[in-house]
């Protein structure tokens, strides 16, 4: 990814502060994770939209989009209120993604979906 010298605050500015439904229809939300993911994420396959007959078949949805979508949001207004100047880099959001996972054990009890911690350290890697 090009982070272009953009600070966390420019690249995030509006990003995950409506409540998301879950549903792959919603292009706002596709746009934010694919923000904070670097374009990593396959939208379509994490819900369900797989071409694999048996994948397909045997694939069962993250039940807790809205939540993940909610703490996203507050890892990233976390992270920017500590550091209004921070760059935007695939290191800052693999640690936003690390703290949402946090946030989303601690707040609802909930696990971040399997695919998600793979995710996080190819960002961080990227």
């Amino acid at each position: 990814m090009l982070y272009d010298d953009k600070t966390l605050s420019e690249v995030f500015a509006g990003c995950f502060q409506h409540t998301y439904d879950g549903s792959q229809q919603d292009r706002v939300s596709y746009h934010e994770f694919n923000l904070l993911t670097d374009n990593r994420i396959s939208w379509t396959q994490v819900h369900g939209d797989v071409k694999d007959l048996a994948k397909r078949a045997l694939f069962v949805p993250y039940p807790h989009w809205r939540e993940l979508h909610e703490c996203c949001g507050l890892a990233i207004r976390s992270a920017i209120s500590l550091d209004k100047t921070q760059l935007h880099s695939g290191i800052d959001c693999a640690r936003i993604m690390g703290a949402a996972m946090a946030i989303l054990k601690k707040k609802y009890g909930h696990d971040a979906p399997k695919w998600w911690l793979p995710l996080m350290r190819q960002v961080r890697g990227a």
